[in-house]
């Protein structure tokens, strides 16, 4: 995993999205409220994910506790996370499936929504 405490902004914004212009956050022309909600969610971040570092090291021993059917959806061009850090929670719960969305990064639901909808739709 990388981390994503360290990365300078723009190389954050290349590792996490498939067309990092979608990221592209200028300050300068934000709102207050803008630079406000950002910051906080940085915070919240640090808070939940500091650590251990962004996982529990828990989880995969408890996954297959999850009893019912599973989609993980995972961006093709992901550099935080691999796609196989993805695999194997997916590996991990009995009933899941593992499915990769190409041309989007750590924000499918941002790049693809409407792939990704597509696809939570087909097994709803």
């Amino acid at each position: 995993m990388a981390d994503i405490f360290a990365l300078p902004q723009r190389e954050l914004e290349a590792m996490s999205f498939h067309d990092p212009a979608l990221a592209r956050f200028d300050p300068k022309e934000a709102s207050e409220d803008e630079i406000f909600v950002r910051l906080r969610n940085r915070e919240t971040t640090v808070l939940f994910g500091w650590s251990p570092y962004l996982y529990n090291p828990k989880l995969l021993g408890r996954l297959h506790r999850i009893r019912i059917p599973t989609l993980v959806l995972w961006g093709a061009s992901d550099r935080i996370a691999s796609a196989e850090y993805g695999r194997a929670h997916a590996r991990g719960m009995p009933d899941a499936r593992f499915e990769l969305i190409e041309g989007a990064g750590r924000f499918a639901h941002i790049e693809r929504s409407d792939e990704f909808a597509r696809r939570i739709a087909a097994v709803a």
